[in-house]
């Protein structure tokens, strides 16, 4: 029985044996040969003690859904509208204005002509002096005054006749007392929406600017009759007529008086009349 007994412990200490030699091979314990590393996989090793899974990430990151590029840390990324896109459409907010002083000659409106800082009492005082009648009326009224009469013939929109025009204002206050002045503004072209009077006020400021005191008349005969009746290639003009009415002579920007002042041709032919 005791014979049997030791054969027994004996068997299962070659078994013990043979388990533990196994182990060691399986192990690869031979000195000679390094070790190998396994590259970590999806599966990772449990933490001692815990039983879970280590949080060692083993792959790459994932492609991003939106832009299908790869989030690679350290990327540099610029914030949104940092650099502008060529072929956006420029809004409103950041569209470059033109410089004010841009080239281009700009044309004063209506508005703009002849105006001027004038007192209202002085305004007041040559809305007094104006009337408004036909060309024919006007012409009469001249040609049986019994006096020598020159008048002018300007518009608003005539630089030229607003730069003449204080020489009258200086004819009138020489010889006021021996010639009669009269002014004929003929911005009224005919149109029913700007009727003569619709230029009164502008008339006004530039008589009270220039300080005339004589008669001004605001055609209601359009300038283009005028000019076609009194034979008239431009203004300004200055019709000369003697006491007895008739038109003795004429300046006008044309021809042999082209560029004539007051100064300079109309008051010295003037004055041997004026006795």
């Amino acid at each position: 029985m005791m014979r049997m007994m030791s054969q027994h412990k004996k068997i299962c200490l070659q078994s013990s044996l043979l388990m533990i030699f196994v182990s060691l091979a399986g192990c690869n314990s031979d000195p000679t040969e390094p070790s190998v590393v396994a590259p970590p996989d999806s599966s990772s090793p449990l933490d001692e003690g815990t039983g879970q899974s280590s949080s060692v990430p083993t792959a790459l990151p994932n492609h991003t859904e939106s832009s299908g590029e790869l989030d690679v840390p350290g990327k540099l990324e610029l914030p949104a509208g940092a650099i502008p896109d060529p072929d956006a459409e420029p809004s409103s907010a950041t569209e470059a204005e033109p410089p004010s002083g841009s080239g281009g000659l700009e044309m004063p409106s209506d508005a703009d002509v002849s105006k001027s800082e004038v007192s209202q009492p002085n305004v007041s005082a040559a809305r007094q002096t104006i009337g408004y009648a036909e060309w024919k009326e006007i012409e009469q009224k001249v040609t049986s005054s019994n006096q020598l009469t020159v008048v002018d013939i300007w518009s608003l929109s005539c630089q030229p006749c607003l730069e003449e025009f204080p020489g009258l204002v200086r004819l009138h206050r020489e010889l006021g007392e021996q010639v009669s002045c009269i002014s004929v503004n003929v911005d009224f072209d005919g149109r029913k929406t700007r009727p003569a009077d619709y230029y009164e006020d502008r008339v006004a400021a530039f008589l009270a600017e220039v300080g005339a005191t004589f008669p001004t008349y605001i055609s209601e005969t359009a300038s283009d009759d005028i000019f076609s009746e009194l034979d008239l290639a431009s203004i300004p003009a200055v019709l000369i007529y003697d006491a007895e009415g008739n038109l003795i002579k004429r300046f006008v920007d044309v021809g042999d008086t082209v560029g004539f002042s007051y100064d300079a041709d109309v008051i010295p032919f003037i004055k041997p009349f004026a006795k």
